[in-house]
């Protein structure tokens, strides 16, 4: 009922359906011509990577976050890496089960970074 709801008024405004994205208890609106997350990823990454040499990782456990997924390859930065979190199809690298498995992981990489900061220096 509150879906068919939503539904109602966002077409009584305007918004084109394919503008809506409906997640994991959420519904994400984008306005006409509002950008997507992976649009942002596309014009964001790659200045920031050209500027700050580094890994960047994008994670993420809702279908709303398939399109930052998608557009990683296109960012022409070496260091990405894509991760779905929980089940469920997805365009991401790679997935680990839970939020206490993204800590874990977290966790590792900046160890890892860490280390070979310091034995650089």
């Amino acid at each position: 009922m509150a879906s068919e709801t939503l539904r109602n008024f966002l077409q009584l405004n305007g918004y084109a359906m394919e503008r809506v994205s409906r997640g994991h208890k959420m519904v994400e609106v984008f306005g006409p011509k509002g950008p997507t997350k992976g649009e942002c990823m596309r014009e964001i990454v790659p200045e920031f990577y050209e500027k700050h040499a580094s890994l960047i990782m994008a994670c993420g456990d809702d279908v709303t976050d398939e399109t930052m997924f998608t557009a990683l390859p296109y960012c022409h930065a070496d260091s990405l890496l894509s991760v779905k979190v929980g089940n469920g199809k997805s365009h991401a690298k790679y997935r680990v089960q839970n939020p206490t498995e993204l800590r874990r992981l977290l966790k590792i990489l900046h160890y890892t970074i860490a280390t070979r900061t310091s034995s650089s220096a």
